[in-house]
C-alpha cells in the first residue's frame, strides 16, 4: 500500500478509495470487537473470582481442628484477597499465547519479502529479548514465593493483634506489637521492590524493542546490500514492525501474571488439600424427609396421627 501512494500520488485511481474504505473500516470493525471481547473476558473473570470464592470458604468451614489452627484466617484471606484476584487478572491476556506466534510469523515472512536475509537480524533482536523475560520471568516467580510467605505470616500476626486488641492496650503492648508487624512486613516489602525492579526493566525493554528492531534492520540492511533506503521502504519497515509491538508490549505482562499465578494455584492447591473434619461412624446423615405432623400433648411430642402399629398397647389392668 505504501508504495503504491508514493509511486502514483499524482494520479487518482479506485484503489485509492478502496484502500482508504477499507483501513475505516477495519478500524472500526476491531474497536467493536475488542470491545465485546472485553465485556466477555470481564465477565468470566469475575464468575472465576466467586467461584474461587465459594470453593475456599466452603473448604475453611469443613478444616480440622489441627489444620485450622495452623492456617486459617491468614491462608484464607490472602487466597480470596489476592491469589484468586491474580488468577482472574490472566484471564483476559490469555488470547495472546495463540496471536502472538500468527502476528510474529506473518511479520516475519513481510519483513523477509521486503529486506530478504537482513531480516533474519530482527528476528535474532526479538529472540534475545524474548530469553531476556524468560530469564527475568523466573526471578519474578521466585520473589513471588517469597512475598506471599511473608504476607501470610504478616496476616497472622495482624489478626492475633486484632483479636487481643484489649489486652495489648491493658498491658501496654502497642509498641513492642507495631515493631513486630514492621519486621514482619520487611521481608514482604523487599522482595516487593525486587520483584517490581525487574517488572519495570522488563517492561522498559520491550517498550523500547520496537525502535531497536528497526534500527538492527536497517542496519544490517545497508551492511549487506550497501544500498540507499528509499522513504516506501522505511514506511513499509515501519508498518510492519508495528505489527509485532502489540505483543511485545503484552507478552511482559502476560509472563508476570502467568507466574504471578502459577503461585498462587499451588497455594490454593495446597490449601484444599488440607485435612478435612471427620465425622464419627456412628454419625448416619439421614437424606429421608417426614411429613408427618407433630403435637404437644400433656407436655410429651407425639404424632398428630398416629398409626396402629406405633400406638402403645394399654397396661393390664388387675383384676
Amino acid at each position: 500500500m505504501v508504495p503504491h501512494f508514493t509511486e502514483t500520488k499524482e494520479d487518482e485511481t479506485w484503489k485509492d478509495y478502496f484502500y482508504v474504505f477499507s483501513l475505516t473500516v477495519s478500524l472500526i470493525a476491531r474497536n467493536v470487537l475488542g470491545l465485546f471481547y472485553w465485556r466477555n473476558v470481564s465477565s468470566i473473570a469475575i464468575k472465576c473470582r466467586s467461584m474461587l470464592h465459594s470453593i475456599a470458604i466452603q473448604k475453611s468451614l469443613r478444616l480440622s481442628v489441627i489444620e485450622s489452627a495452623d492456617s486459617t484466617r491468614s491462608t484464607l484471606l490472602n487466597i480470596i484477597g489476592a491469589d484468586s484476584q491474580k488468577i482472574c487478572d490472566v484471564i483476559p491476556l490469555l488470547h495472546t499465547l495463540w496471536i502472538t506466534p500468527i502476528q510474529t510469523i506473518v511479520a516475519t515472512y513481510l519483513l523477509y519479502n521486503l529486506f530478504g536475509y537482513s531480516a533474519f537480524g530482527a528476528i535474532a533482536t526479538i529472540l534475545i529479548l524474548v530469553c531476556l523475560t524468560v530469564f527475568l520471568m523466573s526471578g519474578i516467580k521466585t520473589l513471588q514465593v517469597m512475598q506471599m510467605i511473608a504476607k501470610d505470616l504478616r496476616t497472622k500476626i495482624v489478626s492475633e493483634t486484632i483479636q487481643n486488641l484489649k489486652i495489648i492496650k491493658l498491658l501496654a503492648w502497642s509498641e513492642a506489637f507495631i515493631n513486630k508487624i514492621g519486621l514482619a512486613r520487611q521481608p514482604e516489602l523487599t522482595s516487593m521492590w525486587s520483584s517490581l525492579t525487574r517488572m519495570a526493566f522488563m517492561v522498559t525493554s520491550f517498550t523500547v524493542a520496537p525502535v531497536v528492531v528497526l534500527i538492527v534492520l536497517l542496519a544490517v540492511k545497508s551492511q549487506l546490500d550497501g544500498e540507499t533506503i528509499s522513504a516506501g521502504t522505511m514506511f513499509s519497515a515501519l508498518s510492519i514492525i508495528n505489527i509485532i509491538t502489540v505483543p511485545l508490549l503484552t507478552v511482559p505482562a502476560l509472563a508476570m501474571l502467568l507466574s504471578q499465578s502459577s503461585v498462587s494455584i499451588k497455594r490454593i492447591n495446597n490449601f484444599l488439600n488440607l485435612e478435612e473434619f471427620q465425622f464419627h461412624k456412628n454419625y448416619i446423615k439421614s437424606t429421608i424427609i417426614s411429613d408427618r405432623e407433630f403435637q404437644i400433648v400433656c407436655g410429651k411430642l407425639q404424632p398428630a396421627d398416629p398409626s396402629p402399629w406405633e400406638s402403645t398397647p394399654p397396661f393390664p389392668a388387675l383384676d
